[in-house]
């Protein structure tokens, strides 16, 4: 290691995504919090991208074509979402991003991708949060992925946190939220978000940039809920 690592090192250490502690370099996680964290693991259901015991597509039919997740939204993985998302820890995308990588190629290994997009946050969302967790862990993936990253999507106005609504209100709180403003057509889209829960965000979203004329949507996120 050359002294302007050294330096860097030691100035900004890496940090565990999921409790903070400081990991060595080119490390994502702490031993502890990767034992802890629940992988989802095979058999994998290809659609909603949960392990075939916990599938919960119900026969549902998607906008996209299949979604894979790193981890279940439990335990040390909730800790360490909610550190990217509500305290601040923007660097924790990176770290992410490389842990959800395998889960990225489960979905991009039989059809190329053309571009990586996320799901948008409203004016308000950006003005409040101040970033787009969805985003940075989007911008970090397609860097991994060697991908073009593009901000396809946009949402036009505000909605209630789908974290507020129950399962089946989620559908109907952002149906026609969001708007595609990116050429889009005839794309492979790969399109990330931070947890999956029942869908509805994904859905939504892969339906508008169908209608624009997307070939193909799939989704990568950091974690589902079981």
């Amino acid at each position: 290691m050359n002294l302007r690592d050294r330096i860097v090192d030691a100035l900004f250490p890496k940090r565990c995504v999921f409790c903070g502690t400081v990991v060595p370099q080119g490390a994502s996680a702490c031993p502890v919090c990767l034992e802890k964290a629940p992988c989802v693991e095979e058999p994998i259901c290809p659609a909603c991208g949960r392990g075939k015991a916990f599938c919960a597509c119900h026969h549902r039919t998607y906008a996209f074509t299949g979604c894979a997740a790193a981890f279940y939204y439990e335990g040390v993985v909730k800790t360490g979402i909610a550190r990217l998302k509500f305290h601040g820890h923007q660097s924790a995308a990176r770290g992410f991003a490389a842990l959800a990588f395998s889960a990225a190629q489960r979905v991009t290994a039989t059809t190329p991708v053309d571009l990586v997009t996320a799901v948008p946050l409203s004016r308000r969302g950006m003005r409040e949060r101040g970033y787009n967790q969805s985003a940075l862990f989007g911008h970090a993936l397609a860097d991994l992925l060697t991908l073009p990253y593009a901000e396809t999507l946009e949402k036009p106005f505000h909605t209630k946190p789908q974290h507020t609504c129950g399962g089946v209100e989620r559908w109907g709180n952002v149906f026609g939220a969001f708007t595609v403003r990116g050429d889009v057509c005839g794309k492979q889209v790969l399109l990330t978000d931070d947890i999956l829960t029942t869908g509805a965000t994904l859905h939504e979203c892969a339906r508008m940039l169908l209608l624009a004329g997307a070939a193909d949507v799939r989704c990568v996120t950091i974690a589902c809920v079981r």
